[in-house]
C-alpha cells in the first residue's frame, strides 16, 4: 500500500479533484454494510479458473449477490451473467478499460475508489457508492468540507477490497470463483477480459501469455490440492491477506475456484455445484437490485445539503496547496491542482 501511494501519489490527488462532483452526487458506501445480511454473495475475480465456472454461475445469479472485480465484467457479460456490484480501485487510465464502453450497463452498481479515472463513472451515473482506501490527501481537507466517506480496506488488489465489501455488507457465505491468484494452465486471466485483443492474433493464449511469464518473477507455491502451483510474490501477499481478513470475519467464506493458492485458516474449500444445490431452497436475492436502489437514495438524503456548495466555496477561496504537492512527492504542479478544481467548479454548482 505505502509503494501504491508513493507511485501514484499524483494521480490520486487530481482524480479525486475531478472526481469532486461525483463524489457529492452519488452514494456513500457505508450505507451497504450490514445492507446484505444472511445474504450468499460470490465473489468472482478474473483468474484462469473462472472459465470452467460461467455457466453454473449463470444458474445461481438470481439466488445470490453476484460481487465482481472490475477485470471480470466483460467475462461476466460475455456469458449473460449480470453482476449487481462491480468493484473498482485501480487509479490508472489502462485500468479504466475494463469499465469503460462496456455493451450495457443497466442494473449494475460501481462501487468505487474516489480516484479511479474520471470516465469510468460514465456508464454508472446514479448508481455508485464511493469508499476511500485511506485518509492521504486531498481527504483531510475534503472531510473538514462535509465529504466523510467511508473506507474499504485494500491490500494492493481490488480483489481485497471486493471481499472487505462483501464481508462489511454481512453476506454468509461468501464465495470466491476465479481468484486463483496463480497461474493456471500457464495463462494470467479468463476469457473475454480487455486482454483478449492482445492475444487473439497468436491463435494460441497459452503461447501468448507463456512469452510474458518468461519476464515474469515466479515462484512456486503450494496450491488448494497440495500441487505445485506456479505465481508470483504480490499474489502470495493478496492470498495471506485474504487468508487473515477470513479468520476475522463472522461470516462464512468458502473458495469454489478449484485451482490456484487461496487456501488457509478460515477458508473451506467447495465446488460452486455444491454450492448452486445448498442455494436450492436459500434466500432469493431477486430483489438485490431494488434493495441497492434504496441504499443509494438513502445515503444521498443524509448527505449534507450544503456539501456542493462548501466544496466550491473552497476551491474558489484556497486549498492547502503545499501540503498537497508535499503528498505528491512533487510530482504535481500548483497549476495543475488549481485548474483541476476551476474546471469542476461549475459541475458543483449544478
Amino acid at each position: 500500500n505505502a509503494e501504491a501511494r508513493r507511485r501514484f501519489a499524483g494521480v490520486y490527488l487530481l482524480n479525486t479533484i475531478r472526481n469532486l462532483p461525483v463524489i457529492a452526487a452519488e452514494g456513500e458506501v457505508s450505507e451497504l454494510f450490514g445492507a446484505f445480511a444472511g445474504t450468499p454473495a460470490v465473489v468472482v475475480g478474473a483468474g484462469p479458473s473462472l472459465d470452467k465456472d460461467l455457466e453454473v454461475l449463470s444458474g445461481l445469479q438470481e439466488r445470490v449477490l453476484v460481487v465482481a472485480v472490475d477485470t471480470a465484467v466483460r467475462p461476466l457479460l460475455a456469458a449473460g451473467i449480470r453482476p449487481h456490484l462491480v468493484v473498482a480501485v485501480d487509479p490508472q487510465e489502462c485500468n479504466a478499460r475494463h469499465l469503460c464502453d462496456l455493451p450495457d450497463t443497466e442494473g449494475m452498481w460501481l462501487v468505487a475508489e474516489s480516484s479511479i479515472t474520471p470516465e469510468t463513472f460514465d456508464q454508472f451515473c446514479g448508481r455508485c457508492f464511493i469508499f476511500r482506501v485511506s485518509d492521504h490527501q486531498p481527504w483531510p481537507w475534503l472531510t473538514e468540507h462535509g465529504a466523510d466517506h467511508a473506507r474499504l480496506q485494500t491490500w494492493g488488489s481490488v480483489l481485497t477490497s471486493t471481499f472487505d465489501l462483501a464481508c462489511r455488507m454481512g453476506c454468509d457465505p461468501v464465495v470466491f470463483v476465479g481468484a486463483d491468484l496463480a497461474f493456471t494452465d500457464g495463462v494470467f486471466y479468463c476469457r473475454n477480459t480487455i486482454y483478449e485483443s492482445e492475444w487473439a492474433p497468436t491463435a494460441d493464449r497459452v503461447e501468448y501469455w507463456g512469452a510474458l511469464l518468461k519476464e515474469r518473477s515466479t515462484c512456486v507455491r503450494t496450491g488448494i490440492g497440495g500441487e505445485s502451483v506456479l505465481t508470483e510474490a504480490h499474489f502470495v501477499e493478496f492470498r495471506d491477506w485474504l487468508v487473515t481478513r477470513a479468520t476475522e470475519s463472522d461470516c462464512r467464506v468458502l473458495n469454489a475456484t478449484g485451482h490456484g493458492i487461496l487456501h488457509g485458516d478460515g477458508i473451506v474449500q467447495v465446488t460452486l455445484a455444491s454450492v448452486t444445490a445448498k442455494q436450492q431452497d436459500d434466500v432469493s436475492t431477486v430483489d438485490a437490485r431494488t434493495r441497492l436502489a434504496s441504499a443509494w437514495h438513502a445515503s444521498r438524503g443524509r448527505q449534507r445539503p450544503e456539501f456542493a456548495l462548501c466544496l466550491e466555496e473552497a476551491a474558489v477561496q484556497g486549498v492547502p496547496l503545499d501540503t498537497w504537492i508535499e503528498f505528491t512527492n512533487n510530482s504535481v504542479s500548483a497549476d495543475q491542482i488549481m485548474k483541476g478544481l476551476h474546471d469542476i467548479v461549475p459541475r458543483l454548482a449544478k
